[in-house]
Order: structure tokens, then C-alpha cells, then sequence
């Protein structure tokens, strides 16, 4: 027995050791990432001395923030959530920042939107830390459009801060590992799976370096680089199928000047177990986060040849379809008056609601005026080469329903230049098109024009 309790305590001073070594060389910052804790709160004796030593081990070496990716509870029931606080009362003892998601067994009766007892023990989501060297976003299950928009809020208000995200259901297991589809309801204001998540707060916003989950049993790694240049890691970490619904593991995630160190490392047993990987690194460039600008005024409407008097400014949706007596869409930002560069634009539609899929999308520059309560009438009618340009600047394939993102730079600098902003007519390729509007009830999933200066 004291051999063991020997062998154990030298396994976890060597550890320390060699973190404390990585991390002093001049290291910016560093967290923990906590996974799924369900299966240890179940049991209050055995299971949940893991928990606890999880909690004990990141208090001594001080991390800058921990993550907790959700799945705090099992069954989301008072005491499972009592157990778990009281584990994480360290952290609040000694001032270590941290913050929990809601994972799909914290919710009553396991199903969305009920978090009742979660928000009671565990607070509020989302939830966001702000440190000086990062921003740290924590978002539910199946991020919903509000909370979506409330973490672009917080990030328009630290536009150069290095950011990680944390949601429970991000990745499935492997290298490189799949971001997952589930949960996406793509023609309401509702629940958003990774991949829609993905499109609508990480494309748009170049600050997001790292995504971090749990949910799906294993490990997974994938890679990215958005259309902004910007490298995305995404890594998933849940051993909650190791003996003892974990056996303590957790993740140290430190970033040093143009890598990131990440260790897989348990203090309940001596040594690691053969199915973790101890040690990896990844490379990061945080010194080069870009100041991006988010344009989220503007006007749009839709025209109809073949109902010529039909004034459509505030519909919830803006329809385009290919030439003849169908939709025209018109779509214009108000441009930042100080704006006088562009690098880089990025305009950002989110294709949902009746009609919304179909064969694509062509934007002509518009060489005239025009209102959102324009008709076709009033406009005279609209003709490619006349009162628009005749050969687009953005041209997309078939789309189905979801967020797309589209490089807008040519216009953009075309604008700050010589050339009125009169926006765009969009013209659908074959079958109609659309997209939402301004007048969306859902600010998450109206126009959106990220600029680079």
C-alpha cells in the first residue's frame, strides 16, 4: 500500500514538474479543460473522489481559467448538482476563474430548453471570463440563436482578444474528427448544431482561435482555417467510458509564444492509462488577431416583375430568383463613416425559411439608388447592365438551407473608393432563393458584413 501511495505521489510530483517547467517559459496563459463529470456525481464515495481530485490538482498549479464542457450532472437531479459545486468550491475559495456549460443531461428531463436546476446551482448561460491576454466564451448544448448573439455582442466588445469557445456537442471522435450536424433547426430562431455554430460565430469572427467540447465519448482533433486566414483548433475530450466514469483525467491547454501545449493527465492513478495521449502540440499565433468590424445595419427588399405594385421592405425574408418575371432581392450596408480600408469583407446571409434552399445566388453591383419600400414599378424595373452590373462579383452554387459566408472585398473597397454604395441586386441561379432579412426577428440570423481594415 505505501509503495503504491509512493509511486502515485512521485507519477504526480514528476507531472507537476515538467507543467510547471513548459509553462514558465514564457508563457502567456494557460487553462484546464474539465470533461464530462456526469458518471462521478452519481456516486458520492468512490466516482466523486475523482471529481474532487480533478478540482484539488488544477487549484494547486493556479491555471489563468478552467472550462467545464458540460455534462455536470447525469440525471440533472438537486443532489448530483450539489455534489458537483461543492467539488468546484476551490476554485471560488481561491479566486480560479472558471466556467460550466450546459450539457444535454443538465437540462430537465434531459431535453431542451429546461435548465431550471442547472441555473439555480451553476448560474446563468451563456457565460464569458475576460482576462487581458483572452476571452473565454461558454455556450449550451445546441447553442441557441439568442445566446449566439449574445456571445457576438461580448466579442464585438473585446474585438482583439485571442478567444476560446466551449460548447458541450462540437466534434465526434478521431483525427480529423467530423464536426457534428445534429440539432440545427434551420427554419426557426432556435437551436444551432456545431456546424451552424461554426458559420454563424467563428467564420465571421477572426478573433476565435480555439473551440473546445465533450458530449461524444473519446477524444477527437480537428483542424480549420476560416476564410479570414484565421487557424481554428477544435478539440474534443471526454473519458467518461474509463473505469470509475472517468478515472480523473482532465486537459491542460497552454499557450506558448507560437504553439500550444495540451497534456492529458490524471492524479488519481499513477501514471497514465494506454487509451490518452500524455502529450501534443499544436502551432497559434496570437499576436496577429485582426480588428474586425461588424456591419449589422442596413436595408434589404425584394422586387416582383410579375406583381409590380409589391412593396416587400420589411418581410422576414428576401427572395431572388433568375431572370424573367421573378424576384429581384436588394440588399445594402450603411458603411462606418470612418471606415477609409478594407483587407478583407465578409458578408454573411443565413439561408432558412420557406423557398430558402435552391441552385444559388448571383451579386451585381446596383448602380442606382433604391428604398426598402421600392417596387418594381417605382423602380422602373431593374436591367443587369443598366441599372446593375452585368457580371456579378459573387457568384455561390447550389445551397441548402444553412449560413453561408461569401467574400464581398472587391465591393467593399470599391465603395470606400470612387463607386456609391447603392449595394447589391441579387439575382437567383435557376430556381428562387432567399435568405433573412433585417426585419428577421432574430439578430443572429440577419445580414451581417464582417470588414477587415
Amino acid at each position: 500500500m505505501l509503495r503504491r501511495l509512493l509511486a502515485k505521489t512521485q507519477c504526480w510530483l514528476l507531472s507537476a514538474a515538467l507543467l510547471s517547467a513548459a509553462l514558465a517559459a514564457q508563457q502567456p496563459f494557460w487553462i484546464g479543460m474539465m470533461p464530462d463529470t456526469q458518471h462521478y456525481t452519481t456516486d458520492p464515495v468512490v466516482r466523486m473522489r475523482h471529481f474532487r481530485d480533478m478540482v484539488a490538482h488544477l487549484t494547486l498549479w493556479r491555471p489563468d481559467f478552467v472550462t467545464h464542457v458540460g455534462d455536470l450532472t447525469q440525471n440533472a437531479a438537486p443532489v448530483e448538482f450539489e455534489r458537483a459545486m461543492a467539488a468546484l468550491a476551490p476554485f471560488d475559495a481561491f479566486g480560479i476563474p472558471y466556467r460550466i456549460c450546459a450539457g444535454n443531461h443538465d437540462y430537465e428531463n434531459g431535453r431542451k430548453p429546461d435548465l431550471t436546476t442547472f441555473h439555480q446551482y451553476a448560474g446563468a448561460s451563456p457565460t464569458w471570463y475576460v482576462d487581458d491576454r483572452f476571452l473565454a466564451i461558454n455556450l449550451e448544448w445546441l447553442p441557441s440563436d439568442a445566446e449566439i448573439e449574445i456571445a457576438r455582442q461580448v466579442m464585438d466588445a473585446h474585438p482583439r482578444l485571442p478567444t476560446i469557445l466551449t460548447t458541450h456537442e462540437w466534434l465526434f471522435a478521431g483525427n480529423p474528427a467530423e464536426r457534428s450536424t445534429f440539432g440545427a433547426n434551420k427554419d426557426g430562431d432556435g437551436d444551432n448544431s456545431a456546424e451552424e455554430t461554426w458559420q454563424k460565430l467563428v467564420v465571421p469572427y477572426p478573433q476565435v482561435v480555439m473551440v473546445l467540447c465533450g458530449h461524444k465519448h473519446g477524444e477527437g482533433l480537428r483542424t480549420d482555417t476560416t476564410p479570414f486566414g484565421r487557424v481554428v483548433h477544435q478539440m474534443l475530450f471526454n473519458p467518461q467510458d474509463d473505469p470509475f466514469g472517468g478515472q480523473g483525467f482532465f486537459r491542460c491547454i497552454a499557450w506558448q509564444p507560437g504553439y500550444i501545449g495540451v497534456w492529458s493527465l490524471t492524479m488519481t492513478w499513477a501514471g497514465m492509462t494506454p487509451n490518452r495521449t500524455s502529450f501534443f502540440t499544436l502551432p497559434a499565433n496570437l499576436s496577429d488577431i485582426p480588428h474586425a468590424r461588424h456591419v449589422r445595419s442596413g436595408q434589404d427588399t425584394f422586387v416582383i416583375p410579375s406583381w409590380p405594385n409589391s412593396a416587400r421592405g420589411s418581410h422576414e425574408q428576401v427572395f431572388a430568383a433568375n431572370t424573367g418575371a421573378f424576384e429581384k432581392g436588394l440588399l445594402r450596408f450603411d458603411l462606418p463613416a470612418d471606415l477609409r480600408s478594407c483587407r478583407q469583407a465578409l458578408l454573411t446571409l443565413c439561408v432558412e425559411g420557406y423557398g430558402a434552399e435552391g441552385d444559388g445566388m448571383a451579386l451585381h453591383r446596383m448602380r442606382r439608388g433604391w428604398s426598402p419600400n421600392a417596387t418594381w414599378t417605382s423602380l422602373g424595373g431593374l436591367t443587369l447592365g443598366l441599372d446593375a452590373e452585368a457580371t456579378p462579383t459573387v457568384s455561390t452554387g447550389a445551397l441548402g438551407k444553412g449560413t453561408i459566408s461569401v467574400d464581398v472585398t472587391a465591393d467593399i473597397r470599391a465603395w470606400l473608393g470612387t463607386t456609391q454604395n447603392h449595394g447589391w441586386l441579387i439575382a437567383g441561379r435557376g430556381a428562387s432563393v432567399a435568405f433573412r432579412s433585417f426585419d428577421w426577428r432574430a439578430p443572429s440570423e440577419r445580414p451581417l458584413l464582417t470588414i477587415v481594415p
